[in-house]
This record gives C-alpha cells, structure tokens and sequence, in this order.
C-alpha cells in the first residue's frame, strides 16, 4: 500500500504533509489492512498519535465494520500477548 509507505515520512519540509495525507488515505480506504497500519503507528509513537486514536475510537462497526473490527481484534491480539 502506498500510503503505508509515507506514514512515517520524515522529509524536511514535505514529511508532514505526507504523513497526514497517508493517514487519510489509509483511514479512506477502509480495509483491514489499513485499520492494522494506523493502529500500529499509534504504538509505535507515530507523530500524530493522539488524533489517529482519536479517529480509531470513533470507527463504528455499523458504517466501517471491517475497520472496526481490525483495529479492536488488532488491540486485543497487541494486549493479551504472551
């Protein structure tokens, strides 16, 4: 996915711009794989953490299902690791 590749963009100048316009593009595209590549930027300290949790909180398995339920299974998986 192209969009995960910018997610982390640290170019001078243009990295924020690219790393804001993957995190659309991937919250856009609604696909599990999209949902699992922002829920692992937030545990990896991803610069705009704060807002793509913000964002996954709010997915609701009744418009976004796929998503929704990438991202809790995700975090349950993440959690309860042994």
């Amino acid at each position: 996915m192209q969009a995960e590749k910018h997610l982390f963009a640290t170019t001078p100048l243009l990295g924020s711009i690219l790393r804001k316009r993957a995190v659309e593009r991937l919250f856009s595209s609604n696909s599990r794989e999209a949902a699992v590549a922002l829920a692992g930027a937030v545990e990896e300290g991803h610069p705009e953490a704060d807002a793509i949790f913000h964002r996954l909180l709010l997915l609701q398995h009744s418009s976004q299902p796929v998503m929704h339920s990438a991202v809790w299974n995700y975090w349950k998986a993440s959690r309860f690791e042994d």
